[in-house]
């Protein structure tokens, strides 16, 4: 943005919201609802960002989600920014609307247009990134170099001090929290990519406490011990795959992995074990990049099955395959006189929703004339997203979703179970209602997987009863979403109240899957008990 200053004059940029109620400076944050708050649910919030070089204007940090009625014309074209005559002794000052362009408290992107930040090639250029690549010694051995702007972007955004994890009455330095997040990364089982829109959404002066930043940046501080139980692999995708990056667990249904890369990576990520670089934690990555020769195999199955009547085309992410590829596996679907229905799933409505929001990308193109063809032939096709927190929704992703539910494409969302993120009823009723708002179907809410690495985000069993006992009756029926466990071992998804057993003590429950017989040689699941344990901090309280 160009400000031509009045002569002798220094531009001033202010930082404006809609008409709301805000903390004032020095006071505590109040909870949005209830007496179990959703965690760090900021878009009542204030921060200052005065520490870079801001004016002492406070505005909203983080959240950007439910607009009051004045800001609700989101959608409209935005006016020019205005300057106020000031005379020459004043500073001229763009009024910049922070819930609009909630991207320029961004220190980096206070320039930013509108028309750059929603580009999904600006997005891609601008990606937050710490990611390694391996090398080897002359004496044969490899080594890991790590490589990326996380720092950079860190420093530019974090004040002085910031709370520590749970402890707001404690102050961490800059330099230790960024110190603090690079062992973290290195230490965690996914390297680290976080979208300009998802970074834009946090608040920044309390990151370690914000239910976005916990999501993707893993602090060395907040890293807990697995589980002796967990598995890299827990779900045992590899065990059921016929060919590589498909798997077949179900009689009628398959899982088709078309790509091992996100638009952005989940520190709770179930597929770690292929997902993202390599880090100390996970040295090897089994590939699943959407090579020709792969993709073709595993549609060959597909359709040499006549039991498989849907797939899910996921990964990594649909979101990262070329368009052409994206078109040419959905009309090979749609031919198979077989398949019934399939699903795209992708974070990206999420993660870049301006994608979405476009109607002359090309994937999003391509997306819409996949639906066309579906419904011509009398086959169903959706979209499953993945929401976690109210606070990632903003009004590019309300604009994307409206864009969808105009064309006619399904959407549906699925929610992870995440310690101090949305364990709470409050939090899921209000994604729930959120999610129904843009006329997306809250679909799942998984018990978070017994996977290397995450075990600072797992709950126990019994706190995602007590959240879908507690919801029932409190909102329509048709909007409460399936509490799941995608059970160890492969036993697939299960109602989380459908468990044989269960030991509140140990934190163990067992379970039984019929429909599970087992599709693939060697692989005779008939009969087999399957166990879930619960994080062992929280079964041995």
């Amino acid at each position: 943005m160009k400000i031509q200053a009045v002569q002798g004059s220094r531009p001033r940029l202010l930082l404006t919201t809609t008409n709301r109620s805000r903390s004032a400076p020095g006071h505590d944050l109040k909870p949005l609802i209830g007496s179990q708050p959703c965690t760090m649910s900021l878009s009542k919030q204030s921060a200052s960002f005065s520490h870079q070089g801001l004016s002492q204007t406070r505005h909203m940090s983080s959240g950007i989600r439910r607009m009051s009625a004045e800001a609700g014309a989101a959608l409209a074209p935005m006016p020019d920014h205005t300057f106020h005559d000031l005379g020459a002794q004043q500073q001229p000052t763009a009024v910049i609307n922070i819930e609009r362009e909630f991207w320029r408290k961004i220190p980096i992107w206070r320039e930013t247009s509108e028309k750059e930040f929603t580009s999904y090639w600006w997005s891609n250029m601008n990606s937050v990134t710490y990611t390694s690549r391996k090398y080897k010694h002359e004496d044969g051995s490899t080594a890991i170099k790590w490589t990326g702007n996380l720092e950079k972007h860190l420093r530019s955004v974090l004040p002085d001090y910031v709370p520590k994890r749970n402890h707001k009455d404690i102050l961490v330095s800059r330099e230790d929290f960024i110190q603090d997040a690079v062992l973290g990364a290195r230490n965690s089982s996914m390297s680290i990519r976080v979208t300009a829109h998802e970074w834009s959404c946090i608040n920044w002066d309390d990151p370690a406490n914000d239910p976005i930043a916990l999501q993707f940046l893993a602090q060395h501080s907040h890293l807990v011990r697995d589980h002796p139980e967990v598995r890299l692999d827990s779900l045992e995708e590899k065990k059921d795959s016929p060919v590589p990056g498909l798997a077949h667990r179900y009689p009628n249904k398959v899982l088709f992995l078309v790509t091992d890369v996100c638009p952005l990576y989940c520190g709770f990520c179930t597929r770690g074990y292929a997902v993202s670089e390599a880090t100390e934690t996970v040295t090897e990555k089994t590939s699943i990049k959407p090579q020709a020769e792969r993709i073709s195999n595993a549609l060959a199955y597909i359709e040499e099955k006549p039991e498989i009547r849907d797939v899910v085309v996921s990964g990594g992410d649909a979101y990262m395959i070329d368009p052409v590829k994206l078109e040419e596996i959905c009309m090979r679907l749609i031919a198979m006189p077989n398949i019934e229905r399939f699903r795209i799933a992708t974070k990206g409505l999420n993660a870049a929703p301006h994608r979405l929001a476009d109607l002359s990308d090309p994937w999003t193109r391509a997306l819409l004339r996949c639906n066309e063809a579906a419904k011509r032939a009398g086959k169903d096709m959706a979209l499953h997203t993945h929401f976690n927190h109210p606070n990632e929704v903003t009004w590019i992703t309300r604009k994307a979703a409206r864009m969808l539910r105009d064309a006619g494409l399904t959407v549906r969302n699925q929610t992870v179970l995440l310690k101090d993120i949305n364990d709470t009823v409050d939090c899921q009723l209000e994604l729930i209602h959120e999610l129904a708002r843009m006329g997306i179907t809250p679909y799942y809410v998984y018990l978070c997987d017994m996977t290397t690495g995450v075990e600072r985000f797992r709950t126990p069993l019994q706190t995602l009863l007590d959240i879908q006992h507690q919801i029932t009756g409190r909102t329509a029926g048709f909007l409460i979403p399936k509490f799941v466990v995608d059970l160890p071992g492969g036993g697939g998804k299960r109602i989380a109240s459908d468990y044989e057993t269960y030991d509140r003590t140990t934190g163990i429950s067992t379970w039984k899957a019929p429909a599970i017989q087992g599709t693939q040689e060697g692989r005779d699941k008939k009969g087999k008990i399957y166990k879930y344990y619960d994080p062992v901090r929280e079964s041995q309280t």
